[in-house]
């Protein structure tokens, strides 16, 4: 049976940068915790951890935002972690974004921001482990709700004209570059992909339908030219974790079991693509 309310959160979720200027309540709190803890992982095992904050203090929040948080007035923060070593930052992403569009079900907003480049700073300000992996910090909070943000809200909606990819843009039949339109059967789930958020909005990902899998690809040459290649990595897997969650999170909501996995330098059966292209993962779609 289709979860229409599951899929609505996937395909409207938004990030939000005006939160009301108050706590979540203790309620709130116990709800985050317990989405946090009904997350599922790709890798068995792997094991995500999160640092949280209410009413966080001023030193922990200018580090937990970075340089973009005086646009951010969230006053609750989640910064997920983990020290796994099988693919952690494409794992954090998923996880994170499970919570992400369960909370959003849940009227609470969020806003990723980006760690890439100050992720020493944050390992060290929070004592975490020395090899953990970030990616992003998550602001939370319940957004604002005034005229401005209203009209925000509605800039964002699917319906509305935006930056994002159209569907052709970043789905292909038969091989990498094949640009299609998605069957019927796909359109649900490649909606929910193209809606998934990422670093500064790159849209890093790319799918191709081959026999009976979906694979994914992402493109790391798609972040801006200012960015290092060691940050652009760190993003572009964060954001694949990301759009699996969404992908994901679309087919439970169709009534739907599937499950990705990962990509294996063995693995011949993942159709070719561009040395700036990385396969990272499949999932089946029959």
């Amino acid at each position: 049976m289709k979860d229409q309310v599951l899929y609505q959160a996937i395909i409207d979720r938004y990030s939000v940068r005006q939160y009301e200027q108050k706590p979540l309540s203790s309620q709130q709190v116990d709800l985050v915790n317990a989405l946090i803890s009904q997350s599922q992982p790709i890798v068995m095992d792997n094991k995500i951890e999160y640092l949280q904050f209410h009413e966080i203090n001023t030193m922990d929040l200018l580090v937990a935002q970075g340089p973009y948080g005086a646009f951010v007035t969230s006053q609750d923060a989640l910064v997920p972690y983990t020290a796994s070593e099988r693919f952690p930052l494409v794992e954090v992403g998923f996880q994170a974004q499970q919570v992400v569009v369960r909370l959003f079900q849940a009227g609470i907003g969020s806003c990723y921001l980006g760690t890439a480049g100050r992720e020493q700073s944050v390992i060290r300000h929070f004592d975490l482990p020395i090899n953990a992996k970030v990616g992003a910090s998550l602001m939370i909070g319940i957004p604002k709700e005034d005229a401005l943000r209203s009209i925000a809200n509605y800039f964002r909606q699917p319906g509305h004209k935006t930056k994002r990819l159209v569907l052709e843009d970043i789905y292909a039949e038969g091989e990498f570059g094949q640009s299609a339109a998605a069957p019927d059967s796909l359109v649900e789930v490649m909606t929910a992909a193209q809606r998934a958020p990422s670093a500064v909005n790159a849209q890093p990902w790319r799918f191709v339908k081959a026999d009976d899998w979906l694979y994914l690809y992402v493109m790391p040459k798609v972040y801006p030219f200012v960015l290092s290649q060691r940050h652009k990595m760190t993003y572009v897997l964060h954001d694949a974790g990301i759009v699996m969650a969404n992908i994901w999170l679309a087919y439970q909501a169709l009534g739907i079991s599937r499950e990705w996995v990962m990509y294996d330098l063995d693995d011949a059966g993942f159709p070719a693509c561009p040395k700036d292209a990385l396969p990272v993962a499949k999932i089946a779609i029959n």
